[in-house]
């Protein structure tokens, strides 16, 4: 009895498997950032907040950088330290088929920003952008509009606690 069951199972996984040749293939689309406010100051982090959609609802990992200057003549762009309350740059979540979810990335400006060849000094007096993208697509890059931490309410830095 054992061996018939055995062998009703192989032959119904037989004709499954050869009546499912065809492979059916999913374009994956990328990712859209949406920079939705201006940074503003919170608790010592400057706030980007942006929104993020796929159409998969897939979580996606992203690369946000702060540059000094326009986003026509970027300069001295970093890595920057990520400070409390922020939602981070890997497996961030996105909305199912394609609704747009609400997040923040939070710069600890008093650690300031690194690239590769060290730390980045930051000024509260220079002006800065930040631009967030899905990593790996540059083309999905979004950009902040400009601001200076002074314009943000921010005298001095505090000290780094890293």
């Amino acid at each position: 009895m054992r061996r018939l069951s055995l062998l009703a199972l192989l032959i119904t996984l037989g004709v499954m498997s050869s009546a499912c040749t065809e492979q059916i293939v999913v374009p994956n689309s990328v990712a859209t950032i949406t920079i939705e406010d201006a940074p503003s100051l919170d608790d010592g982090g400057v706030v980007i907040t942006y929104t993020l959609a796929d159409e998969e609802g897939d979580d996606q990992d992203l690369r946000v950088e702060i540059c000094e200057g326009s986003e026509d003549n970027p300069t001295a762009c970093g890595f920057p330290f990520e400070g409390p309350h922020s939602d981070g740059t890997f497996f961030v979540p996105t909305g199912p088929n394609g609704d747009a979810l609400i997040h923040q990335f939070v710069w600890d400006v008093s650690c300031g920003r690194v690239n590769d060849e060290g730390l980045i000094s930051t000024d509260v007096s220079t002006t800065y952008f930040a631009r967030v993208s899905v990593r790996g697509e540059d083309d999905s890059a979004r950009t902040s509009s400009s601001f200076s931490l002074t314009d943000l309410g921010m005298d001095d830095l505090p000290a780094c606690s890293r």
